[in-house]
């Protein structure tokens, strides 16, 4: 019995001799190989890879530390992965050139992405060992959990199947946090439909579901229906041609949007709104574009802003339908009502090119002078009446004094109330009526016209007219952008 003992003993120890023998002698023959075959890895030029180490432990597993991926052009261009925990059968590998297995990807850092992440993978099988770990030949990746944080944004438990060799994938969910708001970001394949995926993004105020048909030459957005705050938008999309060097897109729907929600996205919580923005605006849109450049865009738009307020002014409806070609927008078609009068007008602008050179033309009927001016200065007046008026403008949207044009006012059935209403106009002259003509108080103004030419960032007219039953005035001079009156009655 003791020499079976003794036997038994001898063979564990010999067993385990071996085996370590076996381990020191494979571990830096693998190590060597493993590194000798990274080296063969063919990247896109300019890239190139480094490891600076590599740990064998029989017989699954490798550590792969201080991975770099360098752009040779640009030395600031780098990814940097700290350690990669690699679990296969690397034997199989080296031996049968098929590599499956799972990778702990800890700390890669790309200039303000940071990822670690758990991912089981699938190469193709491979004539070479070359081959075998190309990153070309990869076929499929699973997501298990990964962590992922870009600037202030952050995202975890990502999971998902990517399919690369059929650009396909099953499905992944992220959960993320951006500044300090959680949202949710889903993305699954239709059962029935194997190359229709849809997607959903829920975040604070703001939701979007859509669905994505991939062919071989096109990317199709049957449907998108996004809200964010009070912007609710439905649209489809296509891109044609993605073989092609210039692939070809297209895009329609409607826009609805409530415009005081949409001026407080871009404001800071603790500004006043001194000029409060109100109305709700719908626009219908057609867009397609054959190339990357500006030029190459064409849209057609019909919009609608109603019950409009922009500080003390206020807009009951605008109406405007144009389009853009070429760089060139023109909204042939603009109509509006303002205080009961109708606007109507065209405008012309090349809004793509630095100056923003631009032409439009206005014409205003009717409008009630004593609703607008009590809502300007947010009193009660006695003052009625009608105005006209009509304006041609042109210049650099960008250079105020390359402003010209001409245009022209005309109140009429007007009683735009006592002699006072000319005294910051008329200035002392006023003082010498009051004293000449104590009556003066009693006269109205019933009627007001003037035309006037716009240039060097100044009105000017040479036609200044004030008249009432028992009263004419005539005046000229010049009205500045700032406010600057020179005018001689």
């Amino acid at each position: 019995m003791k020499i079976f003992i003794r036997i038994a003993a001898i063979l564990t120890a010999l067993i385990l001799l071996s085996g370590a023998a076996v381990y020191f002698y494979l571990e830096p023959i693998v190590e060597r190989k493993i590194r000798q075959e990274l080296e063969k890895v063919e990247l896109p030029e300019p890239w190139e890879l480094s490891v600076s180490e590599v740990q064998y432990k029989p017989f699954n597993t490798v550590t792969l530390s201080g991975l770099v991926l360098s752009h040779a052009e640009e030395e600031s261009n780098k990814i940097k992965v700290k350690r990669v925990d690699l679990s296969a059968d690397i034997l199989k590998v080296l031996r049968d050139k098929e590599l499956t297995g799972d990778a702990n990807i800890r700390s890669l850092e790309y200039q303000d992405l940071f990822l670690n992440a758990f991912l089981s993978f699938t190469f193709d099988a491979a004539e070479t060992h070359k081959e075998a770990l190309d990153p070309s030949r990869l076929k499929k990746v699973i997501i298990d959990r990964a962590f992922l944080r870009y600037k202030d944004l952050s995202a975890e438990n990502i999971t998902g199947e990517i399919f690369l060799e059929e650009l396909d994938f099953t499905g992944a969910e992220i959960d993320f946090v951006h500044k300090e708001q959680k949202g949710v970001l889903e993305a699954k394949r239709d059962t029935d439909k194997n190359n229709l995926f849809l997607m959903s993004l829920a975040y604070p105020s703001v939701s979007v579901d859509m669905s994505l048909e991939i062919t071989d030459d096109a990317l199709i957005f049957e449907k998108i229906r996004a809200n964010v705050f009070d912007i609710s938008a439905e649209l489809s999309a296509e891109v044609k041609g993605l073989s092609q060097e210039m692939p070809k897109s297209a895009m329609r729907g409607s826009i609805k949007a409530d415009l005081g929600k949409v001026k407080r996205l871009f404001e800071k919580s603790d500004i006043p709104e001194e000029e409060p923005l109100k109305g709700a605006l719908r626009s219908d849109i057609e867009i397609s574009a054959s190339g990357f450049d500006a030029e190459d865009i064409h849209a057609k738009t019909t919009t609608v802003l109603t019950d409009m307020e922009f500080g003390k002014l206020k807009i009951e409806r605008i109406n405007i339908t144009g389009e853009l070609a070429e760089g060139v927008l023109d909204l042939y078609d603009i109509n509006a009502v303002i205080y009961e009068g109708v606007l109507q007008g065209n405008m012309n602008a090349s809004i793509f090119s630095p100056e923003v050179k631009f032409d439009t033309t206005i014409k205003l009927a009717e409008l009630r002078i004593g609703k607008a001016l009590n809502a300007l200065i947010e009193k009660e007046t006695n003052v009625t009446g009608k105005l006209d008026g009509n304006v041609s403008l042109k210049g650099s949207a960008v250079d105020p004094g390359s402003f010209t044009g001409k245009g022209s006012l005309h109140a009429y059935d007007a009683n735009l109330g006592p002699m006072p209403i000319l005294a910051p106009l008329i200035g002392n002259l006023y003082t010498v009526i009051r004293r000449t003509l104590p009556v003066a108080e009693e006269i109205t103004i019933e009627e007001a016209y003037s035309d006037f030419t716009i240039s060097d960032e100044k009105l000017k007219t040479d036609h200044l007219i004030f008249a009432g039953q028992h009263i004419f005035i005539e005046g000229s001079g010049t009205v500045g952008f700032d406010g600057t009156l020179d005018l001689l009655f």
